[in-house]
Order: structure tokens, then C-alpha cells, then sequence
């Protein structure tokens, strides 16, 4: 048996070749045999400050492929979130929406990333949340007002936003979005449903 306990601070991890680094690393880094865990007070992905980072890898006596997982809440706005929409790992299955929509004010966001020590992809699954937002639609230039809910984004699903309220010429209005990148057994595609009250 055999125990490690070590702090961190200002530290910087790359966990992979395709993802920002993680720096700014304020951590408690716990390895116990071959189970490594990781709480962080504070870290920062390009330039967003993350907060409540866990990050686990578990003993290989326990699973049969150890993945690292790590959850994160963060808060995005203006260049930040264009980022991650447009040109980040996730952009994949954010940059059609990005293209076409502007968000105004912060959001939100709930991370959570598995990262594979094979040649599998990171798997994760971001959960933003809107609260009141203002959202232009850049070919229609409609503005869409009050926007509330939450839109999931996952390596495994695509999109999907199963009901984002919002006011629409001032008048209540729901959205969803269901979509699906070419990785899936389907054809690529994406779905919104406006259905106006």
C-alpha cells in the first residue's frame, strides 16, 4: 500500500493533445495505490475560472478500462463562449448553432469529461444554463427574449434542448433542439421546434 498527498498551487495539467490546458491549479492531489483523486478551489480553462473541480481516476483492480473523470462548473460570456461554441473540442456539435445564433449575457455550465488512457475519444457532456438570456438569429435577425432552460451537449447524444421557454414578439414561445452528428448511427442532422402560445 502505498499513499501520496500533494497541493498545488498556480500548477498546469494537459490531459490532451486536442483540449485547452488546465492551469491556474490550485489542487489537492490525492494518490492512494493506483486510485488518483484531484479537488481543486480553483483552475482555469482557457481564461474561464472553473469552480468545484473533481477530478477521479479510479484503481485498475476496480474497473476494467480506467477512464479519468473530471466535473466542473464554470460561467461563460461574449469571446469566452464563442469560443467554446466555435472553435473548441465541442465545437463539433456547436458551431452550426454558434453560426447561427448570438447568446447575449453569461451562462452557466455544467462539465463533465471522461478521458480514455487508449486511443478512444474524451467523452463528455456540457449542460448550459440559460436564465433570462437574449438570443439573436442571425438569418432571420429575430430576437428571442427571456430564454430559460437548458441545452445539453454530449460527445454520445449532439445537442439536445428539450425545452428552452423564452418570448418570441413578446408572446410566449418553446424551443427544442434535437440533433446528431455523423458519429451516430444515424445520419447527421439537427432539429429546432419553435411552437409559439
Amino acid at each position: 500500500t502505498s499513499s501520496l498527498l500533494v497541493n498545488t498551487r498556480e500548477g498546469v495539467l494537459k490531459f490532451d493533445p486536442e483540449w485547452p490546458v488546465l492551469d491556474k491549479l490550485n489542487a489537492r492531489i490525492e494518490l492512494q495505490n493506483d486510485a488518483l483523486s484531484i479537488v481543486a478551489s480553483q483552475a482555469n480553462i482557457y481564461g474561464t475560472a472553473l469552480s468545484d473541480l473533481v477530478a477521479t481516476l479510479p484503481s485498475v483492480q476496480e474497473v476494467d478500462e480506467p477512464m479519468l473523470r473530471a466535473t466542473a462548473k464554470t460561467q461563460a460570456a461574449g469571446e469566452t463562449l464563442s469560443y467554446w461554441m466555435m472553435e473548441s473540442p465541442v465545437a463539433e456539435h456547436l458551431s452550426a448553432i454558434g453560426e447561427s445564433l448570438q447568446i447575449n449575457g453569461a451562462v452557466n455550465v455544467d462539465i463533465d469529461i471522461s478521458i480514455p488512457f487508449d486511443d478512444r475519444d474524451v467523452a463528455y457532456e456540457v449542460k448550459t444554463h440559460l436564465a433570462g438570456n437574449e438570443v439573436k438569429h442571425h438569418d432571420t435577425e429575430l430576437w428571442f427574449k427571456d430564454v430559460s432552460g437548458v441545452v445539453d451537449v454530449s460527445s454520445k447524444q449532439g445537442v439536445l434542448a428539450k425545452e428552452l421557454r423564452l418570448k418570441l414578439f413578446d408572446r410566449p414561445a418553446s424551443v427544442r433542439i434535437d440533433s446528431h452528428d455523423a458519429k451516430s448511427n444515424e445520419s447527421p442532422f439537427t432539429r429546432v421546434r419553435l411552437t409559439a402560445q
